[in-house]
């Protein structure tokens, strides 16, 4: 048994979507502590959630989603999105990809509210 794996036993899966002014938006979100929550995809496209599932569900044995909404979750998503929040202050959990996308992905979530970077830039600061 894998370490991602081991998590998804002990952890509460929860899928969800809402719409927001750029599309209906569609997310997986975990417990990670009883006062925190973390994020585990975030899309605008059902098909790049279809995707994502069979991608986790080919590496792992069928993981069970319950559907449960974060109320807080899509507030903080709205706000951002709305230019009322500059920061989204979630944790997020990457059960996919590989440690350079996981290291470009984690690069990327550290822009600066309307600050704009190069994928040049982006591969530059995460050490590429």
């Amino acid at each position: 048994m894998n370490d991602i794996s081991v998590i998804l036993i002990i952890m509460n899966l929860y899928k969800s979507s809402f719409k927001s002014k750029i599309g209906i938006l569609y997310y997986i979100w975990t417990n990670t502590r009883p006062s925190k929550s973390a994020i585990i995809f975030l899309s605008n496209s059902n098909n790049n959630l279809v995707q994502y599932l069979k991608n986790l569900n080919s590496k792992i044995s069928p993981i069970k989603f319950t559907d449960k909404k974060a109320v807080f979750i899509e507030k903080i998503i709205t706000g951002y999105l709305e230019r009322k929040k500059k920061e989204i202050d979630l944790q997020y959990i990457f059960l996919t990809g590989s440690d350079f996308e996981k290291n470009i992905w984690r690069k990327t979530a550290e822009i600066p509210y309307g600050q704009v970077l190069s994928y040049k830039e982006v591969a530059e600061n995460a050490g590429y």
